[in-house]
């Protein structure tokens, strides 16, 4: 397969492309099977066509394929995106820095407006 799924860094914004040899379908990919898997169960409880394949990298990591009718896109977008939302990791995976993170960040937020209205009201 010739992706950027290969990469350890994969650049690629969405895991979805159209098929390479028909058109009327999407492709839908996942390198985790825990992914895959959620979002398998959540096509069948919605009742949506699809197709299953499984490719494998150079790397030797396997990536398994939804294909999707281009007219359930949609839905299955709404899939995806809830796939993706339920199996993602925080940005900042150490709470101990993201709190701090988070306060210092609100503290220069707070300083900043109260510098604005010192300068401007008072």
């Amino acid at each position: 397969m010739e992706d950027n799924l290969d990469n350890k860094l994969d650049i690629g914004f969405v895991n979805y492309k159209k098929h390479p040899s028909n058109q009327n379908y999407v492709v839908f990919r996942f390198k985790e099977t825990n992914m895959a898997d959620f979002f398998r169960s959540r096509l069948e409880e919605e009742k949506i066509w699809f197709e299953e394949g499984l490719d494998e990298l150079k790397s030797g990591k396997k990536v398994v394929m939804f294909g999707v009718h281009k007219t359930d896109y949609s839905k299955a977008q709404k899939i995806n995106y809830e796939t993706s939302g339920k199996h993602r990791k925080p940005f900042i995976a150490d709470k101990a820095l993201r709190y701090t993170l988070m306060t210092l960040l609100f503290g220069l937020l707070a300083l900043a407006i109260y510098g604005v209205i010192k300068v401007n009201f008072l």
